[in-house]
């Protein structure tokens, strides 16, 4: 008896408990309705320049486009911008899927101790809207992939500065698969 009260007891490891987002206890959306409650979203907001997109593979794309998330060469969040965004969240809490968020830039370099060049200043973009729209719908954090892709992805050429404009901006991808995250490997 005193052997086993002085010997150490190997316990079967606990799998941390998911909060009722991450394991989510609902019918999650259908493509067609995430896309149709996303452009609900804009028209509410009044926010110009936001395009979504139901794709091919039945992912939902919303970019966010010029000026309206940052200002030039910054990557705080401008305040009108954040009512989108919570209601971006909202949806998110509605569905189990992964999420994309990726930042892009104009070819108009930048050089400062803080964003060395539009790669950083892209991707600290991209985890800038990333971390509001976890914080605010209180999501799983795993569910996100943030990407910056500097000024390599333009949609329009850069040979003006409206379309240089236009090539400043945010991608929110939602994907067509569900999150893994769940699931909890044994090691």
């Amino acid at each position: 008896m005193e052997a086993a009260r002085g010997a150490a007891t190997r316990l079967p490891r606990e799998r941390p408990s998911l909060s009722p987002l991450d394991a989510p206890r609902f019918t999650p959306l259908p493509s067609r309705e995430i896309f149709e409650q996303s452009r609900e979203a804009v028209r509410a907001t009044g926010l110009d320049d936001i395009e979504v997109v139901l794709q091919e593979d039945q992912s939902v794309k919303l970019s966010v486009r010029g000026p309206l998330f940052f200002d030039i060469g910054e990557a705080t969040l401008r305040p009108e911008t954040r009512a989108f965004l919570d209601r971006i969240a909202v949806v998110l809490q509605r569905t189990d899927r992964q999420i994309q968020v990726i930042g892009h830039t104009d070819t108009f370099p930048i050089s400062s101790e803080r964003y060395p060049t539009n790669w950083e200043l892209s991707a600290v973009r991209a985890t800038t809207v990333a971390r509001y729209l976890i914080e605010r719908g209180s999501l799983a954090a795993g569910r996100f992939t943030v990407i910056g892709h500097s000024m390599y992805r333009p949609d329009l050429p850069n040979t003006s500065v409206e379309n240089k404009a236009r090539n400043r901006r945010v991608e929110i991808v939602i994907t067509n698969t569900a999150d893994q995250a769940a699931e909890w490997p044994d090691s």
